[in-house]
């Protein structure tokens, strides 16, 4: 089932009601969209939400879209489908101090360690 709803999306031989009725079953089920979202392509997924948004389907089925194309644009963008705000800063910051984890003051320490570095006379000028 799972072969022919990709081979059908990637083709175009679907209807948008047929696609969003299968994921108003999965949901009614309680399984969720994420095994039939992550193998349509982004453009189905974007069709979908604006049928739902125009046909006033269920905020869950909304909800679990968004989500979706969310994770699909995090990975096509930043190479990490579960990004968070702040995971690039906190990369960076680790990077800077040299650490694999950050504890209270590391920041600090690093930025005085490099700057008393920096004010000392060079030796090897003599």
């Amino acid at each position: 089932l799972t072969k022919e709803i990709s081979r059908r999306a990637m083709s175009g031989e679907y209807k948008i009601d047929d696609i969003v009725m299968l994921c108003k079953a999965l949901l009614s089920f309680g399984v969720g969209l994420s095994p039939v979202a992550k193998i349509l392509p982004v453009k189905v997924l974007i069709e979908m939400l604006n049928y739902s948004l125009m046909s006033d389907v269920s905020g869950k089925m909304v909800q679990e879209l968004t989500s979706e194309i969310d994770k699909r644009m995090k990975e096509a963008l930043l190479g990490d489908r579960n990004y968070r705000v702040g995971d690039l800063t906190k990369k960076a910051i680790l990077k800077y101090i040299g650490k694999d984890e950050y504890q209270f003051g590391d920041f600090t320490k690093t930025v005085l360690a490099n700057s008393e570095q920096q004010s000392q006379p060079d030796s090897s000028k003599k």
